[in-house]
């Protein structure tokens, strides 16, 4: 499955542009320098986590993450991220967190840019908060990831959101690294994987969770 879109047609993908978003981070944005040299990193993927990322691309070609590469400063427009399924059930709604680590100090008075990346439609159980507020999943269009199925994720309609953000702090062709990271999986039987955690919805309390085990998420019943 392959999302092509610009941020306008974004509802027709499934990808919602959201406003960038801040979070804290390591270092300030140096405003004169240009660097060749471009990294992508991944945050931490443990082995059992039922969705990874794959594969990172540039103009096609596959990319080591952590790893330098040489590139001009159109970089991110010509990214793709792939993310695969590695769960039994079908995904239904999934959260990508793009962040630019160098863009911030650490404070909450210099927080690194970063941008949240919405794919999918939350299922009902998601649609309800603890304060008793109903979403509108409306705006998304459904999607249906199955297991093993991948899904690519064009960075090109976000770019321009995330160049606006940094040079009201300093020069965008100074980025040189971007963080990806997995944040939120919804599945089909209303099951999600938050930042690490297996959770089911809590009978007893609308809009809340319940973290469950492993085993109890995939339906091992031999663990």
């Amino acid at each position: 499955m392959t999302i092509r879109s610009k941020c306008a047609v974004a509802v027709a993908t499934g990808i919602l542009c959201l406003p960038t978003i801040f979070v804290c981070s390591i270092r300030g944005l140096a405003q004169s320098v240009q660097p060749t040299e471009k990294t992508v990193q991944l945050s931490r993927q443990s082995v059992t986590a039922p969705v990874i990322v794959s594969t990172v691309t540039l103009n096609g070609v596959a990319i080591t993450p952590g790893k330098p590469f040489v590139a001009d400063d159109d970089w991110l427009k010509n990214m793709t991220i792939v993310i695969t399924n590695r769960s039994p059930k079908t995904i239904v709604d999934g959260w990508l967190l793009l962040a630019l680590p160098e863009t911030g100090d650490g404070t909450r008075t210099n927080p690194e840019i970063a941008q949240q990346i919405q794919f999918g439609q939350l299922p009902e159980s998601a649609r309800h908060t603890a304060s008793g507020k109903t979403l509108d999943p409306s705006f998304y269009e459904p999607m249906s990831l199955s297991p093993h199925q991948q899904l690519t994720i064009p960075l090109a309609p976000f770019v321009a959101t995330l160049r606006r953000n940094v040079e009201t702090k300093g020069s965008f062709s100074a980025v040189s690294t971007i963080l990806v990271q997995l944040s939120v999986f919804y599945f089909n039987d209303d099951t999600k994987w938050d930042n690490g955690t297996y959770e089911k919805p809590d009978p007893d309390h609308v809009g809340r969770y319940l973290r469950i085990p492993y085993w109890e998420f995939t339906g091992d019943q031999n663990h």
